[in-house]
């Protein structure tokens, strides 16, 4: 069995140009990520055996990337542009030797 996980903070992208809705200052921003995987694999016998592979499972939406465009001093409820749900993965199958 073997779990990893994957994890960023928020991170500065590029500057954004000004216009009537963008102040001047403002950058394009990525927003925190958590992933998680797990993986584990049961042998029946020396030639089959089974594996699975289940990931993004910490969130109910699964692979959520969040895009953010911002100046200093702008409030939280209006930093996000994008919220991009890519949902849960699975992998599972079947090993054997014949």
């Amino acid at each position: 069995m073997k779990f990893s996980s994957t994890e960023g903070k928020e991170t500065k992208r590029a500057a954004v140009a000004a216009n009537a809705t963008t102040p001047a200052g403002s950058y394009q921003w990525q927003g925190a990520l958590k992933r998680y995987k797990l993986s584990f694999e049961y042998s029946f016998s020396r030639r089959l055996g089974f594996y699975a592979s289940p990931g993004d499972f910490n969130t109910s939406g699964g692979y959520v990337i969040i895009q953010k465009v911002y100046a200093p001093g702008t409030p939280n409820n209006l930093r996000t542009i994008r919220v991009t749900e890519w949902g849960q993965s699975a992998i599972g199958g079947i090993r054997g030797e014949l």
